[in-house]
């Protein structure tokens, strides 16, 4: 007796860099920093840092390309001045308005799952209008005291929210390791590289596509059903 075939229930969005185009702030921000010491931050030293919270390693780097110690509170605080400053108009990613309506008018049901911070995302929940297609108490964020991705916790924490089982989701992410987490988590995932995140290599199992303007709710629900090696 054959099985019947997956059903798509709800997709998963991540937030940086796969909703808000905050991603290229992000480097922007510490490639000043970098500058400011002297130093020049590239796209393939960054690579390992996009999509998780600032990394103490990144001062390693830095220390390592000026050869000598650095002041890391300093760094931190002048790093939250420059990136909200630089992030104050930051708008959605390329096809996420098509693809979330889509995927609202379909009947499935969504979240976003971070490693940002509540404040962080409702700064730019009214500006973006993310209630068109967010539920507030779908929303799970890297300070509800779980473990950070690229570990899994955040997206069982999200399946346990939305009170569905993975194999009915799929989760749209930008970052190797957004996509590690939710691969952990035994969901199907597709990346949507950044330009700061194009030169990457993302793990085995996620499907990566240029743009969400490649991705339709029947691109969602066939993922489902293959299974990639």
């Amino acid at each position: 007796m054959s099985q019947p075939e997956p059903r798509l229930t709800a997709v998963i969005f991540d937030f940086d860099g796969t909703l808000i185009d905050s991603e290229r702030m992000e480097f922007e921000s510490w490639a000043r920093i970098f500058e400011d010491h002297g130093a020049r931050l590239t796209p393939d030293i960054w690579a390992e840092f996009v999509g998780i919270w600032v990394h103490p390693r990144i001062f390693d780097v830095l220390r390592g390309l000026t050869d000598r110690d650095v002041d890391e509170e300093a760094i931190l605080a002048r790093h939250g001045e420059l990136y909200p400053e630089l992030s104050k108009h930051l708008t959605l990613m390329p096809g996420v308005e098509a693809l979330a309506d889509a995927v609202t008018e379909a009947g499935l049901r969504t979240a976003i799952c971070t490693n940002s911070d509540r404040e962080w995302v409702n700064r730019h929940w009214q500006r973006l209008d993310l209630h068109r297609w967010f539920d507030d108490s779908h929303v799970y964020t890297g300070d509800m005291n779980r473990r950070h991705k690229p570990a899994p916790d955040l997206y069982h924490l999200t399946l346990r929210g939305l009170g569905v089982p993975g194999h009915e989701v799929v989760v749209l992410e930008d970052s190797v390791h957004g996509a590690t987490a939710a691969l952990a988590a035994g969901l199907t995932v597709f990346a949507i590289p950044t330009t700061v995140s194009r030169q990457a290599t993302y793990p085995a199992g996620a499907r990566v596509v240029d743009s969400m303007h490649d991705l339709t709710v029947d691109d969602l629900r066939r993922a489902l059903c293959e299974k990639i090696v």
